[in-house]
């Protein structure tokens, strides 16, 4: 009888793992499938220029999730074709729910770009275009109970028009 209990408890325990390790499977490609949208606006004045973005998280899937609070890094794209970062957001210890097949629209994050960043933005601003990489990443609580998190990073390339800040780069420099 012994011997018959522990079979019977050993494969419950093996359909419990392979059931917990399936459904982490799914919560983790689910969480792969969560969409980051970012749109810019630019501000320029004579205390800098600033960038700024409304980020839109989408979730498609049918779990919902707990995200962190986004971090922005800002790269500009050069005209040889490498890229440099001139800004980066403040992180937040902030998290917010997106319910299944909804989405979030988060507060605007704004990014100060450094002083020695602006004569590489007015050499590009005088070739006519400015392109902008976000490089947006949080994380994704999948599973509470055990505090995992995924990392998810989306980068998206932003042309602003350079007529917006070409005027004030000039006549700072």
């Amino acid at each position: 009888m012994k011997d018959g209990t522990i079979k019977i408890a050993t494969l419950f325990t093996g359909i419990g793992i392979i059931g917990w390790s399936s459904y982490l499977l799914a919560l983790k490609r689910a969480a792969s499938n969560i969409q980051i949208e970012t749109n810019l606006n630019v501000d320029a004045s004579f205390e800098g220029l600033q960038i700024h973005s409304d980020p839109i998280i989408k979730n498609p899937t049918r779990f919902s999730f707990e995200i962190s609070h986004p971090f922005v890094n800002l790269l500009l794209k050069k005209s040889d074709g490498k890229t440099t970062s001139i800004g980066s957001s403040n992180p937040r210890n902030q998290f917010y729910t997106i319910p299944s097949a909804g989405s979030v629209s988060l507060d605007r994050i704004t990014i100060n770009v450094n002083w020695r960043n602006l004569p590489i933005l007015l050499q590009e601003a005088r070739k006519g275009k400015i392109e902008i990489v976000t490089e947006t990443m949080l994380n994704v609580t999948l599973q509470k109970l055990f505090n995992m998190r995924l990392p998810i990073t989306d980068k998206q390339t932003h042309s602003i028009d350079t007529s917006k800040i070409s005027h004030w780069l000039t006549s700072i420099f």
